[in-house]
């Protein structure tokens, strides 16, 4: 929920290859008004992208959020906050996916993240398509 009491849709990703934390963009947190509420005194995790690039966590901010506008069920958990992520919204790790049964996760199916690169001529790969679901939330701040 926004500042002005209102809920505020945003895109997230359902990612059972995020093993640290849910994650949030700076982006969002200031279009929910709640900007003074992320907390700098927290011990960020230190997690890598695919392609080797480190990832920090520029805060920790609490929210509230929910499937839908009615929010027949309402979540609360703490997100790590993206400092520059232009194209991400919200992100839920495996963790919490798992802890609030948000999908059921094979974990023995899981394939380590790759670095992107082009394959020799002749190699397949073969990943089977796992990990990742985009879903609409509704999020307001904490209590």
């Amino acid at each position: 929920m926004g500042a002005d009491g209102k809920w505020v849709h945003a895109t997230a990703l359902l990612d059972t290859q995020c093993h640290l934390g849910n994650w949030i963009s700076r982006r969002l947190v200031q279009r929910l008004g709640k900007l003074s509420s992320i907390s700098t005194g927290f011990a960020p995790p230190e997690i890598v992208e695919a392609s080797g690039r480190p990832i920090r966590a520029c805060g920790v901010i609490n929210l509230e959020w929910g499937w839908h506008p009615r929010r027949c069920r309402v979540h609360e958990c703490q997100f790590y906050i993206l400092p520059n992520s232009s194209h991400l919204d919200v992100l839920f790790g495996v963790e919490y996916i798992t802890s609030e049964n948000l999908l059921i996760v094979n974990e023995s199916a899981i394939a380590p993240l790759l670095e992107h690169k082009k394959l020799k001529e002749g190699t397949r790969l073969h990943l089977p398509a796992l990990g990742r679901r985009l879903c609409t939330v509704c999020l307001t701040h904490g209590r």
